[in-house]
Order: C-alpha cells, then sequence, then structure tokens
C-alpha cells in the first residue's frame, strides 16, 4: 500500500513504497553504480544552492540512475530478479 507520504519505486515492477524524498528503494538503489550515486546526491544537493541551473544536471543524473537499474532487472511472471550479467550487488 503507497501513503499519500510516499511514492512507488520507479523501477519497472517494482511496489515498494518509498518516501518522495528518495530516489528509489533501498535495493535498487544499490544497483546504481557508486559514482554515480555520488553524481545523482551532489547535484540534489546542489539544487538547494544553484536552483533552477542545478535541475538538468540532477534530471540527468536521476534518469540515467533509473535506467542503469531499469536494464539490470528481468520481470517474468511478475517476479522482478536482478539480470545475471549484472555484479557487484551487495549481497
Amino acid at each position: 500500500m503507497i501513503l499519500s507520504n510516499s511514492r512507488k519505486c520507479p523501477i519497472k515492477g517494482c511496489r515498494a513504497a518509498i518516501p518522495h524524498a528518495r530516489l528509489m528503494c533501498k535495493l535498487h538503489w544499490f544497483m546504481v553504480p557508486k559514482p554515480l550515486r555520488e553524481a545523482v546526491k551532489k547535484t540534489f544537493g546542489a539544487l538547494r544552492t544553484d536552483g533552477l541551473d542545478g535541475i538538468a544536471a540532477y534530471r540527468a543524473n536521476r534518469d540515467e540512475a533509473i535506467r542503469v537499474v531499469n536494464i539490470s532487472v528481468v520481470e517474468d511472471d511478475g517476479f522482478i530478479t536482478v539480470h545475471p550479467n549484472v555484479k557487484g550487488l551487495p549481497s
């Protein structure tokens, strides 16, 4: 159940409810390569100081993080599993 103060994780097939301040659920967040996670956090934080100038950079990093994870998951009969070629995920 998704509450009014939360939303659905943007990764295909994921039903996790997440706070609006999060980009995606914890499982999927740690599938994002660390340098890209850092870039997302840095550009998100810069929105407070850079305002409109920082939006394009944040959106580009956000969209890339979602894209990277979406190509790493395989949906099969409603079950989401990590693509077998993805390595280095936390256990």
